[in-house]
This record gives structure tokens, C-alpha cells and sequence, in this order.
């Protein structure tokens, strides 16, 4: 009623978005108080959860990130003036021509690789952080279609694919790991647990980088001796 009285709505207007500025605030203060002794945390809200461009710029002028599925929405965060350090690219069907133009024009942004195949198609030097996305394996008792973390699931390099996973981080120029248990999760202790297997694998890549640049070291070869795994 008041908006029709204040000619928000107008007679050929038919439908209407209310969102309430202060409860979605109220629950990202709520966010970043549990990341309180991480104060260097980024959080990157999905643009899929509510892609209006009001409600993407008003995030970013709270200092938020915004975390893309496509490229589309890549824009969409890149006009809410969103920084590129702050935009998360997780697409899981990149094209060559979409991580040429994050290289070419969209320095500092974070790249997630889905899978190790994905992995060759980046830049040696990458003008981005280049992340890799993680299968925790895991049963977080999300809904069957939002249940991404099972051994069929297309999303992620599986963790028992450990070996492999520590070669291509020692090969790539990988500097986080990513991981997205699923949707509606109902069981918390199994999604926390997933996201302590990832830092383990994290902690696990770190001691190798150190061990492989130092051989690097001896060998005279050269090597990028301050890289470091960070998890997302």
C-alpha cells in the first residue's frame, strides 16, 4: 500500500521485489563477526542468490565480494563496482576466450579451475590468483539436485585424488583451493569437516612447495619458492 501511494507501482506494473536492506545487512554483519579473528577474510556473496543490480551494488558498498558462476555475472559484479580482487569466477565450463580475458583485463580476480584438464588452459603466469576447486566427498545432507560433493559429481577434482591434486599444484601456479559441499546442507559437522580436509590438503601442499622449491634451489633451476595455498 505505501508503495503504491508513494508511485512506486505503477498501473502497468506486474510484479514487485521488496527487500528488506536492513535484515540482509543484519545477516552479513552476522558473517563477518564469525570470521572476527580472520579479519583478512574475503566474502563473496553469489550473484545467483539475487542478481538485481540495486541489491549487488548495495553489497559492494558494504565492502563485500561477489562470487560469479558465468561470465555473465562476472559483468553484473564488475557493474555494481565491484573490485576485481574481490570477484570470484567459479564457472565450471570457462572457454579459452573467457580466462584470456580475465588474463588480459580483470588483474587480481580469483579463478577457480574445475577440474586438473581445466588446469591447462591457463596462462603459465596467470594476471589473475588461479584456484583450484576441491570434491571434499563428503554427505552434508544437502537436497539430491544441491548435493554436489558425491563421487558423481561433476564439480570439483575429487580428494581421493590427493596425489594428483598435490602434482598439479606443484606443476600450476595454483595459490587457493576451493570448496562448495552443496546447498541447504543439513548435516554442519560433516561440512565442517570438509572444510578441515581442505585445509589439511592445504597444509600438506604448502610443505611440498617448500620442499620443491629448495630443490629447486640446489639445483640451480630456479623456482617459485614464495607461493602459498590459501583456501576458499
Amino acid at each position: 500500500k505505501k508503495a503504491k501511494a508513494e508511485s512506486m507501482i505503477g498501473p502497468d506494473d506486474t510484479s514487485a521485489i521488496f527487500h528488506s536492506l536492513n535484515t540482509h545487512r543484519k545477516y552479513l554483519t552476522h558473517l563477518t563477526a564469525a570470521f572476527e579473528s580472520h579479519p583478512q577474510s574475503l566474502h563473496a556473496i553469489a550473484i545467483k542468490t539475487n542478481p538485481h543490480p540495486a541489491i549487488l551494488k548495495q553489497v559492494v558498498e558494504w565492502g563485500f565480494g561477489l562470487e560469479s558462476a558465468s561470465m555473465e555475472e562476472v559483468q553484473l559484479a564488475i557493474q555494481a563496482g565491484c573490485p576485481y580482487r574481490k570477484i570470484v569466477f567459479d564457472s565450471p565450463v570457462k572457454t579459452k576466450r573467457e580466462i584470456k580475458l580475465c588474463h588480459d583485463t580483470m588483474p587480481g580476480m580469483l579463478v577457480n579451475a574445475n577440474s586438473l584438464e581445466e588446469l591447462k588452459r591457463m596462462p603459465n603466469v596467470p594476471n589473475f590468483v588461479l584456484g583450484l576447486r576441491i570434491n571434499p566427498m563428503v554427505d552434508t545432507g544437502a537436497p539430491g539436485m544441491f548435493h554436489v560433493s558425491s563421487n558423481e559429481s561433476k564439480f570439483g577434482v575429487p580428494l581421493k585424488e590427493h596425489d594428483a591434486i598435490l602434482n598439479a599444484i606443484v606443476k600450476y601456479p595454483i595459490t587457493a583451493l576451493h570448496l562448495h559441499s552443496g546447498t541447504a546442507m543439513s548435516n554442519l559437522d560433516s561440512a565442517v569437516g570438509a572444510i578441515k580436509s581442505i585445509v589439511a590438503l592445504a597444509k600438506e601442499a604448502n610443505k611440498l612447495l617448500k620442499i620443491v622449491g629448495a630443490r629447486a634451489n640446489d639445483s640451480g633451476t630456479g623456482g617459485d619458492h614464495s607461493r602459498c595455498i590459501d583456501t576458499i
